[in-house]
């Protein structure tokens, strides 16, 4: 593929970090995108401590990115 995805999710998880996209990554398995998908899965609290560092993926994310799905609270 000439292009790739790049998925920040945010979500509140006691997992180690390396084993919180695992789901996420067998159901984009699933779906046979025609491009590449990378996903890093923050707690809110890790998201919030990257955001404050300039050249950090999340950074990046938060600045550049579309959300894609939000879950409304309240």
């Amino acid at each position: 593929p000439d292009s790739d995805i790049d998925l920040l999710v945010i979500k509140k998880s006691r997992l180690p970090r390396a084993q919180r996209a695992v789901p996420i990554y067998d159901a984009l398995a699933k779906l046979s995108l025609p491009v590449d998908a990378e996903v890093m899965v923050y707690t809110p609290a890790e998201a919030e401590t990257w955001s404050e560092v300039r050249q950090a993926f999340v950074t990046t994310a938060l600045r550049e990115g579309k959300v894609l799905y939000e879950k409304k609270t309240g």
